[in-house]
């Protein structure tokens, strides 16, 4: 049976308990996104303020594309970035709240699981005693977080366009997107490990 988010939220929090606190403007750096974008995610009282637009690269899918979403997938695929920006950069105390609301995502184990044994792989080397390699697999890990959020935004923008007819092959379609990221945020993962 393969592990639940839950469980690989919490096995990914514990790598970055490892670097106590990654700061904002560490992660912003390391994914190539505004510090004013991640504060404005983690912050918002209301995700249909946010120009998800900004977020398009991050998630991996076009801009057009993302701001067609409609407004509940909108909301949820900003929902689970503000929620892994805040488990990487909240204290402790804080993160077991935050990753018990952040089990949502079910269908993506697979490539979640890809993404944490990369995680683990660089805990067991001793990445996380070099602060920069730690943190660009933090920074790696949320990139790849974002880009399988991106196609589950996708798929559920699909989905409620048609009358449940194609809705196997939409999860399929976001099963492979989702195979992608993973793989491409493991060989990122991979890469910081030059840090070292």
């Amino acid at each position: 049976m393969a592990p639940s988010f839950i469980k690989l939220l919490l096995a990914a929090t514990s790598a970055t308990v490892a670097l106590a606190l990654t700061p904002v403007e560490e992660l912003a750096k390391n994914v190539h996104v505004p510090v004013g974008l991640i504060v404005d995610v983690i912050n918002a009282p209301d995700y249909s303020k946010i120009d998800i637009g900004e977020w398009a690269g991050l998630l991996e899918q076009p801009v057009e594309a993302v701001k067609a979403w409609p407004d509940d997938v909108k909301a949820y695929v900003l929902a689970e970035l503000s929620t892994e920006v805040s488990v990487a950069i909240a204290p402790r105390d804080e993160r077991r709240e935050l990753v018990a609301r952040a089990a949502t995502i079910r269908a993506v184990e697979r490539q979640l699981l890809s993404v944490h044994n990369a995680r683990i792989q660089s805990g067991r080397n001793g990445c996380f005693q070099n602060v920069p390699c730690g943190t660009c697999v933090v920074a790696a890990g949320f990139a790849g977080t974002s880009g399988i959020a991106g196609c589950i935004g996708a798929a559920f923008a699909a989905i409620g366009g048609t009358v449940g007819t194609a809705t196997p092959i939409v999860v399929s379609a976001a099963i492979e997107c989702g195979a992608k990221v993973a793989g491409v945020t493991t060989a990122a993962i991979g890469a910081c490990h030059s840090a070292l």
